[in-house]
């Protein structure tokens, strides 16, 4: 293994973005020996005129370079997105800055503009751009030269430390062993050994850090398979399911992933039999053939081969593994379950056994450059139901979500705190946490409700909305002084937001302590207490809540339960 693996982590403090080595890059012929920029401002590490000895990959590499220009991972416009006030949401090229204007963007700039002013509040000044929207602080250990330099293949690419440009290229990522085929990343070093090499993930993971926390707080059904293998070259890293285009852009500037989402279970071509059943392909085999005990179906026709297979460039062209199903009877229950849901219902809403968030961050804080929120521990054990558009169709399903909490204006200082005009704020989103499960123990009676004599049986949110017309998420339980919540699957209503009814009830806690200190986690709560029950403005840019007519049909008749035993 490098030595130098570990510092892949610290580029998660303050990643560098631009395109200076694209630039460096697209000058050269292809075959050419590159070199990335050393300290010294000389063509290789050090300055000197030594280097990598790599080549230009032959294909691709000039695709991907002009594609990442406009790539989320450059522009890093989906932090923009959700947060500003104000955005061109009428695509007349003029942001209108009028509130509950056609550009009224409802982000959580607007509660923090009224507590700090406008100035404060642009995103442009805040310390979240430095990871999040160039420009940004380079790191030391992606970038040498003191130049802000955010948003380039560095980021990813360039390790100082190592002296070389094969951060991914060596031990944490895929490239091409003959320099011959269509190659996303680099040409691999000669003592390269497919059979060794380890996952990429942890470039990954150094910036998605809410996926990193679901890979230590969440099991999946997929990445179970890779422990159960520690020898085998990883099926299901990162890029086993996301698309190169993904990492580098397909040509077209985005304001969200969310514009153009490109990973679905359906899309894969893992899972053709649950499309058969939703009427929209043929197919054969599938989830639903043979018993409940399927670790084997996964081998997923060993992935091409890809442990004897330098390129990995072309791992997202699977349409061939669907083609070979494992034997076995048919799971009925798994059917009906598919038959009646997927025309509607998205995969990740009865698959994604939870979703994670942090609770009330404390925005505050992160004015002083900390990044504080809830015990410093990430909440799981729920997930919100949403609608969202379909990848395939681009019709609307219902899905799994989540949520981001925040609170400004509950300020203390040595112990003195003052929460007068503190304001509570709440943003929901579709978003599939990286823990899929069978389903196995999934009932009809989690997500709907059947009427008896005393009201509703069945899924907890569904009945409170019903009795009481309101929805309970996170709540402060006074005798252990803890935010407890949110639990279980909690259908999302269309009247949520403060502006349309307000029927969420979500409490929100702040920090005793003063904004300058150090982050921990304190998973005692002894330094949080109750500020209010919110919020007092709700947001989803990406999506709607479920309509009356969905609510209305969560409720069933007994008749309608499937067997559930």
């Amino acid at each position: 293994m490098n030595k130098h693996r570990g510092k892949i982590w610290i580029i998660a403090s303050v990643l560098g973005v631009g395109m200076g080595l694209a630039a460096l890059q697209l000058g050269a012929s292809v075959g050419d020996p590159v070199d990335p920029p050393g300290p010294g401002g000389g063509s290789g590490p050090g300055g000197d005129q030594g280097g990598s000895n790599k080549n230009v990959p032959p294909k691709k590499l000039q695709e991907i370079m002009s594609h990442f220009e406009t790539s989320l991972h450059r522009t890093r416009m989906g932090k923009p997105r959700f947060y500003s006030a104000y955005w061109d949401l009428n695509r007349d090229g003029i942001v209108d800055e009028l509130p509950r204007g056609d550009d009224d963007n409802g982000g959580f700039e607007h509660s923090v503009a009224d507590l700090y002013g406008d100035k404060t509040a642009k995103y442009d000044n805040l310390v979240c751009k430095n990871c999040h929207y160039p420009p940004a602080v380079a790191s030391p250990d992606t970038d040498t030269d003191s130049t802000l330099s955010p948003g380039d293949c560095t980021d990813c690419h360039w390790n100082f430390n190592a002296g070389d440009y094969g951060v991914p290229a060596y031990d944490i990522a895929y490239c091409d062993t003959d320099g011959t085929a269509a190659v996303v990343i680099a040409v691999c070093p000669q003592d390269y050994d497919p059979a060794t090499r380890f996952s990429q993930d942890g470039v990954c993971l150094a910036c998605h850090g809410r996926q990193g926390a679901e890979h230590n707080l969440l099991t999946d059904v997929h990445r179970a398979i890779d422990a159960a293998n520690p020898g085998e070259i990883p099926k299901f890293d990162c890029m086993g399911c996301h698309q190169e285009a993904e990492v580098h852009g397909d040509g077209i500037a985005y304001e969200s992933h969310l514009d153009a989402p490109k990973t679905s279970c359906a899309q894969s071509g893992c899972h053709e039999r649950e499309l058969q059943l939703a009427g929209k392909k043929n197919a054969t085999g599938g989830a639903c053939r043979g018993d409940d005990d399927r670790d084997d179906r996964d081998d997923r026709d060993d992935r091409d081969d890809r442990g004897d297979r330098g390129d990995r460039g072309d791992r997202n062209d699977r349409d061939d593994r669907g083609d070979k199903r494992h034997e076995g009877e048919v799971n009925e229950r798994c059917e009906t379950f598919h038959s009646q849901h997927l025309a509607d219902v998205d995969c990740t809403a009865c698959h994604v056994q939870s979703n994670t968030t942090c609770n009330s961050c404390h925005f505050d804080s992160e004015l002083e450059h900390r990044k504080r929120f809830y015990r410093q521990i990430p909440a799981q054990g729920f997930s919100f139901l949403m609608n969202f558009k379909d990848i395939q169709t681009g019709e609307s399903k219902v899905r799994t979500a989540t949520y981001q909490s925040l609170t400004v204006g509950a300020v203390c200082e040595d112990g003195e705190c003052d929460t007068k005009g503190a304001q509570t704020f709440t943003v929901f989103a579709p978003y599939a946490a990286h823990s899929v499960t069978k389903a196995e123990e999934l009932e009809c009676l989690d997500c709907h409700v059947v009427s008896d004599d005393d009201g509703y049986e069945g899924n907890p949110a569904v009945v409170q909305y019903l009795t009481e017309g309101t929805v309970t998420t996170t709540s402060w339980n006074p005798d252990t002084s803890l935010l407890e919540g949110p639990t279980g699957i909690i259908p999302l209503p269309h009247d949520w937001a403060p502006d349309d009814g307000g029927t969420l009830a979500m409490d929100f806690v702040y920090y005793l302590g003063n904004t300058t200190d150090p982050v921990s986690k304190n998973p005692a709560g002894d330094q949080w207490d109750f500020l209010k029950t919110g919020p007092d403005r709700g947001h989803m840019p990406y999506g709607t809540a479920l309509s009356e007519e969905q609510i209305e049909n969560l409720i069933l008749e007994e008749e309608d339960l499937a067997d559930d035993d």
